[in-house]
């Protein structure tokens, strides 16, 4: 990866079972137990935010 890249735009977001697109991130509001905690952080801050999912 050139130096200049976004380090960002080269990681796959991934729960181990699906892999997570910044459209997604922005919109998940509802997790499980078993999910990671990067992601039922995200979902807590949406809600927080007043996001709606779809």
């Amino acid at each position: 990866m050139p130096q200049e890249d976004d380090l960002e735009g080269h990681l796959a977001t991934t729960d181990g079972a699906r892999t997570w697109t910044g459209a997604d991130l922005a919109m998940v509001t509802g997790t499980f137990s078993g999910d990671p905690t990067w992601l039922r952080l995200r979902a807590a801050l949406n809600r927080a935010r007043g996001v709606r999912a779809i």
